[in-house]
């Protein structure tokens, strides 16, 4: 039953995440996301990979990574050209969770999901580029995220 709603659910709220949408409705997604993806890890393989399909399938895994590598390039840039992040940490951070998620469940789907993304060429580098900045901002979001006065 899980795989049977799961894409519709994950293409509802692939439509959902926009630039100017707030933190409180990410928080909502996102939560909901991360409660499918522990779900399946209780129902087994299949459920897992039903639900890692229907994290690509609807276009929600692609949206995450790109906010991620948005910010990763933001943090690139330095003096007068400086660029600043579209995404508020907050919303990073609940990215970050869906992430971690699926690492927990089932690192070899996440590393085929990594595989997909860097083979996708939105970031300009291949698989293991695409590891390499997403580790990056990952443990500079994991620095921060213990503060509260870095998500106000």
């Amino acid at each position: 039953m899980l795989s049977t709603y799961t894409l519709d659910i994950f293409n509802g709220f692939s439509a959902q995440i926009v630039p100017d949408v707030n933190a409180e409705a990410i928080n909502i997604i996102t939560s909901v996301v991360e409660m499918i993806i522990r779900t399946s890890s209780g129902l087994g393989q299949d459920a897992v990979n039903a639900v890692g399909k229907a994290l690509v399938d609807s276009g929600l895994i692609v949206k995450i990574f790109a906010a991620i590598y948005g910010t990763w390039q933001a943090h690139q840039t330095t003096g007068p050209n400086k660029k600043y992040p579209e995404v508020e940490s907050i919303i990073l951070t609940d990215y970050f969770q869906i992430l971690s998620r699926l690492v927990m469940c089932d690192t070899k789907m996440f590393l085929d999901i990594v595989g997909y993304i860097g083979s996708m060429n939105f970031a300009e580098s291949g698989g293991d580029q695409t590891m390499n900045w997403l580790l990056e901002e990952w443990f500079t979001q994991v620095s921060s995220c213990c503060s509260i006065s870095t998500h106000t």
